[in-house]
């Protein structure tokens, strides 16, 4: 919820007018999650950059026109559906 009494009032009327759902507060992690947390956010980091390093060039040019597909296939569909 925002600190500022206007955006706070803001926020309660789209609340109250169903135009947002209500923030619930979220669990706190248990020391266990937090750290495979941290772990997970570290191994992606550094991941995808070993990852390449041990690709060829044709490997990696695949991957990457793999990922743009997948980046951009929405467009795609939403121009199907609206034309």
């Amino acid at each position: 919820m925002p600190k500022d009494t206007n955006l706070l009032a803001r926020e309660i009327v789209r609340i109250a007018t169903g135009e947002a759902e209500p923030e619930l507060p979220k669990e706190p992690l248990s020391p266990i999650q937090e750290a495979a947390r941290l772990m997970g956010k570290k191994g992606g980091v550094a991941g995808g950059k070993k990852r390449a390093q041990n690709m060829s060039y044709q490997q990696l040019s695949e991957a990457g026109q793999k990922a743009a597909r997948a980046r951009w296939s929405h467009i795609k569909q939403q121009r199907a559906t609206t034309h």
